[in-house]
C-alpha cells in the first residue's frame, strides 16, 4: 500500500480517508493579469464547500513567494487597480524565489487549485512544478496549458486539425529589429485590414490593438513587444463573438448555452472585460442549432487534439465565413460574473457546484495517473 496526499491506493483502486481534504487556492501571481486572478482565486475560495474541504487562500506575489491570505478581494479590486495593470511591462527573470512558504503550504496540502491567469500560471509552468511534486491540482496539465497560451502555436494546431481560425502572423522581435520595413510588407501581404496586434502570449487583453489603418500598425507592434519577445498579428473578422464553455476530462462536456459579446469600446479589451459595463448576452440570441452543433464539435475537438481536461472557455468569431475558433482559455475568468461559469449556470448549475465539480475532475485525473503508473 502507498500513501497519496491522503489517499489510499491499493490493488488498483483509491479510498478517500474520510478526513477533511486541505485545498490550497493559488492566486496573483507575476503576470500583468495578477489583478484578475486575485478577484476570481477569491471568488473560487468563497464557492468551495467548506464541509469538504478547508481552504486554504495563497497570494503568489511577484516575486514569486508564497503567502497565505487573511482576506479576500471583490471585483472593485479592478476597478482601483485599472491603470496599474495595463502599465507596460515585461515579466523580469527571477534566478531565484523564495519557495519556503510553498514548501511549507504544499506538505500539507491535498489538493491545488491555482487560478492565476497568464505567465507563470496560465502558461503551464505552475503545473509542471506541481506535477514534479506529485500534487493533485484542478484544470489541465502542462501540455494543455503550454499550447493554448502560445497563440501561434494554438492556431498552427488547429489549422493542421482543419479548425477554421483566423489567418495570422507571428513576428519575432529580433526580426522585428533587423528589418522591421520588411516585416511590415509580410503582414501587409498576408492579412488585410483591420487586423488585431496582440502579445503572442499573454491574455486578458492585455498589450491588444485593433488596427483600421496602416500607418498604425508600426505603433501597435511596438507597444505589443513591450509585454513579450513575440508579437501576432490576426486577421480581423467582421462579425459576432461567441464563447462557449467546456467542462471534463477524458469525455469533455461542452456548454448547451452559448454567450455573446457586445463590448462597449472598440473591441473587447482589458477595460471593457472588467471596468465598463460590456454586454455579456446569456444566451446568444438568433442562433441556429445546424451552427451551434458545429461550434460544440469544434469544441471539443479543440480540447481533446491540445490535451484539454478540467475546464475551458472557447471563444469563436462568427462571420460571413461560418464560426472560427480564436481562442482557448485553460484559466478563465472566473467571478459569479465571468462568462465560463454563468454558461453552465444557465444550465441549472450554481457556482459552487461548478467549483466544487472541477475539484472532483482534478482529483479523478490525479487517481488515473496514479493508477497508470501502478499498471507500468
Amino acid at each position: 500500500m502507498c500513501v497519496e496526499r491522503g489517499w489510499l491506493s491499493t490493488g488498483g483502486s483509491l479510498m478517500h480517508d474520510g478526513a477533511r481534504k486541505k485545498i490550497a487556492v493559488l492566486m496573483g501571481g507575476r503576470s500583468s493579469e495578477r489583478e484578475v486572478s486575485l478577484v476570481s482565486g477569491s471568488a473560487v475560495a468563497r464557492a468551495i464547500d467548506q464541509t469538504r474541504y478547508h481552504v486554504i487562500p495563497v497570494h503568489i506575489t511577484q516575486r514569486g513567494s508564497w503567502e497565505r491570505m487573511e482576506s479576500l478581494y471583490d471585483q472593485d479590486h479592478l476597478i482601483r487597480t485599472f491603470h496599474d495593470a495595463l502599465k507596460p511591462t515585461r515579466l523580469p527573470f527571477i534566478p531565484y524565489s523564495d519557495l519556503r512558504g510553498a514548501i511549507e503550504i504544499l506538505e500539507t496540502t491535498d489538493i491545488v487549485f491555482p487560478v492565476l491567469h497568464g505567465p507563470y500560471g496560465e502558461d503551464g509552468t505552475i503545473q509542471g512544478f506541481l506535477e514534479t511534486a506529485g500534487m493533485p491540482y484542478v484544470g489541465g496539465g502542462v501540455l494543455f496549458h503550454s499550447v493554448c497560451m502560445d497563440k501561434p502555436l494554438l492556431k498552427s494546431l488547429l489549422m493542421h486539425e482543419g479548425i477554421p481560425t483566423p489567418r495570422f502572423v507571428c513576428i519575432r522581435e529580433a526580426e522585428w529589429h533587423s528589418d522591421s520595413v520588411r516585416q511590415l510588407e509580410m503582414i501587409q501581404s498576408s492579412l488585410t485590414l483591420p487586423v488585431f496586434v496582440k502579445p503572442a502570449a499573454l491574455g486578458s487583453s492585455v498589450g491588444i490593438s485593433k488596427v483600421t489603418e496602416s500607418n498604425g500598425l508600426r505603433e501597435a507592434i511596438i507597444h505589443a513587444f513591450q509585454f513579450g519577445n513575440r508579437v501576432i498579428v490576426e486577421q480581423g473578422i467582421e462579425g459576432r463573438e461567441i464563447e462557449c464553455s467546456v467542462m471534463g476530462n477524458e469525455d469533455p462536456v461542452v456548454s448547451t448555452v452559448f454567450g455573446e459579446i457586445k463590448a462597449c469600446n472598440e473591441f473587447y479589451d482589458y477595460e471593457a472585460k472588467y471596468v465598463k459595463d460590456s454586454t455579456l448576452i446569456i444566451p446568444a440570441p438568433d442562433m441556429d442549432e445546424v451552427t451551434m452543433e458545429r461550434i460544440r464539435m469544434m469544441a471539443a475537438k479543440a480540447f481533446k487534439i491540445a490535451g484539454g481536461a478540467g475546464y475551458a472557455r472557447i471563444d469563436f468569431l462568427l462571420g460571413s465565413e461560418g464560426p472560427m475558433l480564436n481562442e482557448i482559455n485553460t484559466i478563465p475568468g472566473f467571478t459569479e460574473i465571468s462568462m465560463f461559469p454563468r454558461l453552465f449556470m444557465a444550465e441549472g448549475m450554481t457556482f459552487g457546484d461548478i467549483v466544487n465539480r472541477l475539484i472532483e475532475l482534478g482529483l479523478a485525473r490525479f487517481r488515473n495517473q496514479i493508477q497508470t503508473r501502478e499498471k507500468i
